[in-house]
């Protein structure tokens, strides 16, 4: 079994990550985790900068799965296409059996302007997904 985990490095997605290990635990599973930038027609530093924080964050992953004695792959997905087509892309190219993807409340105006990549993926995945919804904080 393979179980793909959509990762940012954000609170949800680091909760995903966590979710997704207890399955892959409990299925022998291998776990893909993907991150997507997607790609710009103009290049600045920044975005260099944005690209080496998400290798580093990549490898950090790999390091506490592989320390958790689970099979790991992790991958950097730069592409002309959404974050959303890029990882549901990944998916389908790698036959994932599984996605696992963290969720937020994004209000309505901020659905418009940035869209919503954990809505797409659920939406338009040809395999099962586990939504991960961070943990509230406080009281």
């Amino acid at each position: 079994m393979q179980i793909m985990v959509c990762y940012n490095g954000s609170e949800a997605s680091q909760e995903t990550l966590d979710v997704a290990m207890k399955y892959a635990k409990a299925f022998s599973a291998r776990v893909h985790v993907v991150t997507s930038l997607a790609q710009k027609i103009e290049t600045d530093l920044s975005d260099l900068s944005q690209r080496e924080k998400a290798q580093q964050r990549l490898l950090e992953v790999k390091e506490r799965l592989g320390s958790a004695g689970l099979d790991c792959v992790v991958a950097l997905v730069t592409d002309d296409l959404t974050d959303g087509e890029n990882l549901l892309h990944y998916a389908d190219e790698h036959g994932v059996d599984a996605l696992a993807v963290g969720v937020s409340r994004v209000s309505k105006v901020g659905k418009l302007l940035f869209g919503s990549t954990a809505q797409h993926v659920i939406l338009a995945a040809r395999c099962p997904v586990i939504s991960v919804k961070p943990k509230a904080r406080g009281g």
